[in-house]
């Protein structure tokens, strides 16, 4: 791996002790015997060494023996006001023949969540630095003991107080604040986001009138690139007319300020329509006005399946002409199944915070979920192609279509997602499709031994088809228990990628031996 700008370290790199505090200080008020009993604190150790054939990623690369050792730790509280899931760990890489490409690179995964008063003020905190590709047009690397060097630190920091109150079943009342911070070594500008999102709607006692107001606001500021705002508001009234069939009306504004190279439409709208609903089974909801059309189609086929598929049509927005969203979910005995497809206006520093921050632990073969993280589970991490674009400035229009899939029958576990993204960059007009998907089985053998077999395939077209790249992996492991805190594995991995650009292809095949060790 080229190191020359190793040395150097994003601001970001103060995000870790910083949300060490944000995590910590709210529970720090509780006693020492509470203490005791909520937290959970697991240190480990990670040894590994990995031969591989290519460890520059190049069309002639060359072997080389790659020792890891990563310490890190697991800081967990579950229960009373707060909840806190922190993971961190340092890497450190020393390369047998390229040993000028010795590195240490550190990865943190953390979340909290705080009940301040019950019943009305709360505290979200959310953390992230780890290591992803800078450009997805060049050699791709799946982790960080490969690579052609084109690898960027990425540090991220979320504060978000909010309010949420139920005043005697006359009105709701959402009112969130979130601060963003992104920092990058390099590839793009660092930048911080305020966002506000205030929620009003109706209580439970408003039975024949009913009501919601929304403002979102969201402000960007770039070290070295344009600030962007989005700003939106939006109004809703239902008159209940039968227990199935409802008058719906509709108001909003866009106000909307980024740089493109086409005009932002900002704008009023107006609308009105119905919701019919006759059973639990289907129901659908229209409006229509001269700037904003929007149908929705609502399927229940069964208490474990949800189905929602909308329809627009706007001329003000950050998404104009028709566009679609969708959502299917389904959770049975063993079986979860869920697919997506929306369109949106985003840009590279909003993706870091996104749910799918473009990581997944490798252990648990779980995506590193986002700001509602409902836990976060030790394990390695390795960087999840196609989820985050190359690091730019532009605004980023969207179409992003994806499924995932899991089956659990005991001893045999199936997991897999499908993605299918286009994108449009507004400033240069140039154009994306990322298609992929990776699944894996994992089998257990016995109650200390599991066989995995994974795999997976990513294909990017770039600048209307000019550039065309693919790559796929195949990998097998298996992994031992040989006492409840310490595991081994043993894993072999091919990882290939075809390109019309001769530079960017490459072979690669590795074995890795690795123990995990808990204290």
């Amino acid at each position: 791996m080229d190191t020359a700008n190793k040395n150097k370290r994003p601001q970001g790199y103060v995000l870790a002790p910083a949300l060490f505090s944000l995590l910590l200080s709210p529970t720090l008020q509780a006693d020492d015997e509470e203490l005791s009993r909520d937290w959970q604190v697991t240190p480990r150790l990670t040894l590994s060494e990995t031969f591989t054939d290519n460890i520059k990623l190049e069309p002639d690369g060359d072997a080389d023996l790659v020792t890891e050792v990563s310490p890190g730790v697991n800081v967990s509280k579950q229960g009373g006001r707060s909840r806190v899931e922190l993971d961190y760990q340092l890497q450190g890489l020393l390369f047998a023949d390229t040993s000028s490409s010795n590195d240490i690179n550190h990865k943190l995964f953390g979340a909290g969540q705080f009940e301040l008063k019950p019943d009305w003020f709360y505290l979200d905190t959310l953390a992230t630095y780890t290591q992803r590709n800078v450009s997805q047009s060049g050699r791709l690397s799946l982790d960080t003991v490969t690579g052609a060097g084109d690898l960027d630190d990425v540090g991220t920091l979320r504060i978000s107080p909010y309010l949420a109150h139920d005043f005697g079943g006359q009105v709701e009342v959402l009112a969130r604040y979130t601060h963003d911070e992104i920092r990058y070594e390099s590839g793009a500008s660092d930048s911080s986001a305020d966002g506000v999102d205030l929620n009003l709607a109706s209580g439970r006692f408003w039975r024949t009138l009913s009501w919601s107001v929304n403002h979102y606001r969201n402000r960007i500021s770039r070290d070295s690139a344009p600030n962007a705002s989005f700003e939106s508001t939006q109004a809703d009234l239902a008159y209940r007319l039968t227990d199935t069939f409802r008058l719906l009306a509709r108001a909003g504004n866009e106000d909307n300020d980024y740089p493109s190279s086409r005009k932002v439409e900002n704008g009023s709208y107006v609308a009105g329509g119905a919701l019919w609903r006759p059973t639990r089974f289907y129901g659908m909801e229209a409006l229509y006005g001269e700037e904003y059309k929007t149908a929705t189609l609502m399927l229940n086929p069964t208490r474990r399946t949800d189905i929602e598929v909308t329809y627009y049509d706007r001329d003000v927005g950050t998404i104009l002409g028709a566009a679609w969203n969708a959502r299917i979910r389904h959770r049975g005995p063993g079986l979860t199944l869920g697919a997506t497809y929306n369109e949106d206006t985003t840009t590279v520093q909003q993706l870091e915070l996104e749910v799918e921050p473009g990581l997944r632990n490798i252990d648990t073969d779980e995506f590193f979920p986002g700001f509602d993280t409902s836990g976060l589970t030790p394990g390695r991490y390795e960087i999840a192609l196609g989820t985050v674009p190359s690091l730019t400035d532009e605004i980023i229009e969207r179409k992003r279509a994806s499924g995932t899939a899991s089956y659990d029958t005991g001893r045999s576990t199936f997991s897999g997602r499908i993605f299918s993204e286009r994108r449009l960059f507004l400033t240069s007009q140039t154009t994306e499709r990322v298609n992929g998907g990776d699944a894996t089985w994992r089998w257990a053998y016995d109650g200390t031994t599991d066989f995995i077999l994974r795999g997976g395939l990513i294909n990017t077209l770039r600048a209307s088809g000019t550039q065309d790249d693919r790559l796929w992996f195949a990998q097998w492991s298996v992994e031992h228990d040989f006492t409840p805190r310490t595991r081994g594995s043993l894993e072999l991995r091919r990882t290939e990628q075809e390109s019309d650009r001769a530079a960017n292809e490459y072979e690669e095949n590795r074995i890795t031996a690795r123990v995990r060790m808990e204290f």
